[in-house]
Formats: C-alpha cells, sequence, structure tokens
C-alpha cells in the first residue's frame, strides 16, 4: 500500500476522517494498520534506546513544572537518556530529515488534505515515561499521531476560545502576544468537566 490517508486509516474510513478534518472533529482508529507496517517497522522507533542512539541532535526535554513543550531545554541525546529515566518527556522534531521513509507520507497527507506546497510538514517523536503525561495544550497544526508503544489516554476538549489558532498554547501559561491578540476571551485554566 502507498503512504497516505488511505493507508493511515482503513481505507473506507477516509470519507470520515476528511467530514472529520473539515468539522474540527477529532477522529480516532483503534488498532495497528497493515498500510504503516513500515512505519511502525522503522528501527529508530523499536525502542527509546534505538532513538537515542541514532538521533544526531539535541533532544528537547519537557521539565516536570509543566510537562509540556512550553518548559523545556535541549540536551545531548546522552543527557536525555538520564533525563527520560528520572521521568521527564522528550521531543524529537523533524525525524523525516534522518528517515527517508517518512518523506513520502508528509508529502502525500500534505496533498491529499488539499495543504499548500508551503505548509510545513514534520514528524515529531515524543518519547513520554510510564505514568507521565504532558500540560493540557491546544495546537495550530493538523495533527496524525501514531501511538507505536505503551497507551495513552487523552482528554479532548472543543477549543472555544480561539478559532483556527496560529500558534501552540499550553494551559496555564501566558499565552504569546500575538495569540492574545486575537483570542477575544480570557483562555481557559483548567479543562472542562
Amino acid at each position: 500500500m502507498h503512504a497516505g490517508l488511505a493507508a493511515l486509516v482503513d481505507p473506507g474510513a477516509v470519507a470520515a476522517l476528511l467530514a472529520s478534518y473539515e468539522g474540527d472533529r477529532p477522529f480516532v482508529v483503534h488498532g495497528a494498520r497493515a498500510g504503516i507496517a513500515e512505519l511502525l517497522a522503522l528501527p529508530v522507533l523499536a525502542s527509546i534506546d534505538a532513538m537515542l542512539s541514532a538521533w544526531p541532535e539535541p533532544v528537547e526535554v519537557h521539565l516536570p513544572d509543566v510537562a509540556d513543550e512550553a518548559s523545556s531545554v535541549s540536551v545531548s541525546p546522552h543527557h536525555a537518556r538520564a533525563m527520560f529515566a528520572s521521568g521527564m518527556g522528550l521531543l524529537f522534531s523533524g525525524v523525516q530529515r534522518y528517515s527517508p521513509t517518512l518523506a513520502p507520507w508528509l508529502r502525500a497527507l500534505r496533498v491529499e488534505l488539499g495543504l499548500s506546497a508551503l505548509t510545513e510538514s514534520r514528524c515529531l517523536v515524543y518519547a513520554t515515561p510510564p505514568g507521565v503525561g504532558t500540560a493540557p495544550h491546544f495546537d495550530q497544526n493538523v495533527n496524525f499521531v501514531l501511538q507505536v508503544h505503551g497507551t495513552k489516554t487523552w482528554f479532548l476538549a472543543p477549543n472555544t476560545h480561539v478559532a483556527r489558532p496560529l500558534t501552540r498554547h499550553t494551559m496555564g501559561q501566558e499565552p504569546d502576544p500575538e495569540l492574545a491578540s486575537y483570542a477575544g476571551q480570557p483562555l481557559p485554566t483548567a479543562l472542562p468537566a
């Protein structure tokens, strides 16, 4: 199967995925799909040790005060290994630069979603220790999340504060001044029930 939406989800579900995308609603598929076998087989995704051993640049470590990108440091893979072991999450950004398998996927998804060729397309790999999560936030991105190892519980709520945000925001942090200029109301400080 070729890279793209039909490989990412059950081919019969592409219309439902596109309807969710157009309606700003989450779309979830459970279970591994044969269409993404080549992604799941990437050697760097075999384990956190494999990723850290192969990664050639600094790793973003989410500090425990916020447990999110809003409070992070960039460290060597060696130091990131110790910080992960002490309970901090890691972010590897731009993984497609080191894995040629990912570039066709990014291109196919961008085209099928009708996004401009100028759209930044990138692959992020998050590694979070067991029992650790990330702070509530919203993104400005169209995101596809593939859970490769472990489990994750998602808590979702509609973003009624900012329509189509142009920047990311982490709950409890000061908003970016540009974001605050068009938010129209104070940003939330807690998830709704």
